[in-house]
């Protein structure tokens, strides 16, 4: 995590030497199934889209841990993970 954050923040900052990827393919591929299966399952709304859900998640996700990194304690991490889970709760069927 620690070589993604500072992938990410190299990257904002314009020195783009480093080319560690900011998440991992397994855990993207992971999150996918995950989606995928809850769609299936019929436990994802039919109009919502199980890969993009997966992408909106990891992004959120990874977009908090850098604002995390740059803001520390000005971020109010409880909101926003209140705020994801009530917008993954409406893609519920």
């Amino acid at each position: 995590m620690t070589l993604n954050l500072q992938a990410v923040l190299a990257t904002a900052q314009g020195a783009s030497d480093m080319e560690t990827p900011v998440v991992d393919r397994d855990v993207v591929d992971a999150a996918i199934h995950l989606a995928q299966r809850a769609s299936e399952d019929g436990e994802l709304n039919a109009e919502a889209d199980p890969i993009g859900v997966a992408l909106l998640v990891i992004s959120a996700l990874q977009g908090l841990r850098v604002l995390i990194a740059m803001f520390g304690n000005d971020i109010d991490t409880d909101a926003a993970m209140d705020t994801l889970l009530s917008t993954l709760d409406r893609l519920k069927t």
